[in-house]
């Protein structure tokens, strides 16, 4: 989320890694092609990849890229909670 606010115009309050489709990890790096994130009141779709150092205690590298909105009415279906 850090890195979303300090790049971008968006100020991010949920990241959820697993929304549109499951985490895959292979060797030190994590790959989310269908993670979400809430900024204001919209979900954005966000895919990441994190690689890990050898032990697994601290981010190596970390890239994002920013998708579309993501429509209110799949809100529900990818558990992403409503915004209050």
């Amino acid at each position: 989320m850090a890195q979303i606010a300090a790049l971008t115009l968006f100020q991010p309050d949920r990241v959820v890694a697993y929304a549109m489709a499951d985490v895959a990890r292979v060797g030190n790096t994590l790959t989310a092609q269908g993670a979400a994130f809430r900024s204001g009141r919209r979900w954005y779709k966000l895919a990441f990849i994190c690689e890990l150092t050898h032990d697994h205690r601290a981010i190596q590298a970390f890239e994002f890229t920013i998708g579309d909105p993501i429509p209110r009415r799949l809100w529900e279906a990818h558990s992403l909670p409503p915004v209050h």
